[in-house]
Parts: structure tokens; C-alpha cells; sequence
């Protein structure tokens, strides 16, 4: 986690993504830094398998591009949605600046009914689901209604 530790609580998603479709799906790694400074590394990834490609970001159901954002600390309720099935973490702002203008609604829940997301981070792992919810609620009964995020890549 590259980021100085300013008693902020902190998530950072990391991703090796190849130059070509890869045909399984590619996980990164969602670090969460708490208020006391310690850093827990969840799995995560974003989109699926055939369109995690490194700089296609711009495109429908690619990872979510680059950057800054925040996550919300309090899930909105998707249990009735395909793809989430339970809470969901908004990810702001909730549409994406140019150059990547036509990608927008994501979030971070659980990789429910298909492998991957059209860009959300999901994860895959019960128990480190279980936790990141535990860790965001704790962040909500604080007072703390959001997080900041920082999104990076690396070319395999």
C-alpha cells in the first residue's frame, strides 16, 4: 500500500492485467488500511474473464478504470438484483469523468450467479466478504459515511 498513513481509513485495488484476453478470471488484490494504521489484503477482481484487458477500460464491462474515488460505508440492499444478490458498496463518483464518460454504477458485493462483474470490484471469498462488510459497518456506526478508494493496474 503505497500511500502515507494519515489515521484515514484507506482501500486500494490492485490488478496485473494482460495485453490479451485471458479466458480464466484475474484477481487483484483490494487492500483496506483501518484507522489504526493495520492493512488487511482481501481478493478481489473486476469484470470477467475474455474482457480483463490492460488500457480497455473505457469499454462496457471492462475493469473499472484508474483513478480516485470513494466507497460508501453503508450498502444499498441489491439482494434482488442478478450479479449482486445481497449489499452493495457504491463506489462515487457514480459516473466516471472522461475519458471513460460511459462507465458509471459500480460498486463492491459479492461475485453472486457469474463469474466476475461488468467492472464492479467483487469478491469471491466468503469469509473476506464477511469481514469487508464487518470492517465498512464499523466505519458507518463511527460516523464515517465513506472511503477512499485508489484504482491501479500493472501490464502481465
Amino acid at each position: 500500500m503505497p500511500e502515507k498513513n494519515t489515521g484515514q481509513p484507506l482501500l486500494h485495488f490492485m490488478m496485473n492485467l494482460p495485453a490479451n484476453p485471458a479466458q480464466r478470471l484475474i484477481v487483484g488484490k483490494l487492500f483496506y488500511r483501518d484507522l489504526d494504521g493495520q492493512v488487511v489484503e482481501y481478493r478481489a477482481s473486476s469484470s470477467y474473464p475474455g474482457a480483463q484487458i490492460y488500457g480497455t477500460y473505457h469499454l462496457l464491462h471492462h475493469p473499472i478504470p484508474p483513478g480516485e474515488y470513494t466507497v460508501d460505508t453503508a450498502p444499498i440492499d441489491l439482494s434482488k438484483t442478478r450479479g449482486v444478490r445481497g449489499p452493495f458498496f457504491r463506489i462515487r463518483p457514480f459516473a466516471c469523468l472522461k475519458p471513460y464518460e460511459k462507465r458509471g454504477d459500480f460498486g463492491i458485493h459479492w461475485d453472486a450467479d457469474a463469474e466476475g462483474s461488468n467492472g464492479c470490484l467483487v469478491f469471491r471469498k466468503k469469509e473476506q466478504w464477511a469481514n469487508f462488510q464487518y470492517e465498512m459497518k464499523s466505519l458507518h456506526l463511527l460516523g464515517i459515511s465513506h472511503v477512499k478508494l485508489i484504482v491501479e493496474y500493472a501490464k502481465k
